[in-house]
């Protein structure tokens, strides 16, 4: 027998929201890759703030159950990217992955951070390709939202690229 919690809840006017499309490709496992190429976020807040997250996947097989496993993980890593699975900073998660069209997370930021404080949010199927939405709500007006680039290694690559070629000039 399966036990379903329904949690509501009220995002009026002193929420800000930033909504973000976007997708994972291929299959990857948290056990072999670590977190470095699932679709990462940075979200930054200027004052203590509540932060909840949802993320909504595309396919689905009815108004509840999604086509594949999802998950989100906000940590508390200053705004880099993860590249392992390394959870020592994980302060908030919809973990284990399951196949629930939507899952959320939330988390209250308080003075335990220096403001502005930036976190890292990593977010996920572990199926295959999947297109899915994020909703980032906070009760910090001044919050921001920005996608991490996922290819880290070629910028490192372009960049070992212009310093070479200005070494040769």
């Amino acid at each position: 027998s399966t036990q379903s919690t329904w949690v509501c809840c009220k995002f009026d006017i002193r929420w800000t929201v930033v909504s973000i499309e976007d997708k994972c490709k291929g299959n990857y496992t948290l056990r072999d890759n670590g977190f470095g190429m699932f679709p990462q976020y940075e979200v930054q807040i200027t004052k203590p703030a509540t932060i909840f997250l949802k993320m909504t996947q595309s396919e689905k097989h009815n108004s509840y159950q999604g086509k594949h496993p999802i998950f989100l993980i906000l940590l508390a890593n200053g705004g880099k990217k993860a590249h392992t699975s390394d959870t020592n900073n994980m302060v908030a998660s919809s973990l284990p992955p399951i196949n629930y069209v939507s899952v959320t997370t939330e988390l209250f930021a308080d003075i335990l951070y220096t403001y502005p404080y930036t976190f890292t949010v990593v977010a996920g199927t572990l199926d295959s390709t999947s297109e899915f939405t994020i909703n980032f709500y906070s009760t910090d007006p001044g919050v921001q939202v920005r996608k991490i680039n996922c290819f880290y290694h070629l910028r490192v690559a372009d960049d070992f690229l212009l310093n070479f070629i200005k070494n040769c000039s």
